[in-house]
């Protein structure tokens, strides 16, 4: 199964690389508009990680094809820049947004 990640562009983070976890192992990092492909079998779960922040939790399904693509995006952006130290101290685990595209 291959795994494809896109990072979008968010000038909040514009200068760190995220991890990308996979059934809970770092397998790499992704940089700001970055692609990251992985390919490898058993992939039960999907996370990324900057920090102590975290994003949402993809779980594959057996029945998801061969190629998942994903995109991940920081939730920090408009008016919530106000409130960003409320984000990684209360709402880490929502710091980041990870969607299936």
């Amino acid at each position: 199964m291959k795994v494809v990640i896109n990072r979008k562009y968010s000038a909040i983070d514009s200068l760190r690389n995220y991890e990308i976890l996979i059934n809970n192992n770092c397998v790499g990092k992704i940089e700001p508009k970055g692609e990251f492909i992985y390919d490898g079998e058993n992939i039960k779960e999907i996370l990324i990680k900057i920090d102590w922040c975290y994003s949402n939790k993809i779980i594959v399904n057996k029945e998801d094809k061969d190629i998942i693509n994903l995109e991940v995006s920081s939730n920090i952006s408009g008016y919530k820049i106000l409130f960003q130290l409320f984000y990684i101290t209360f709402l880490r685990k929502k710091y980041l947004k990870l969607a299936k595209v």
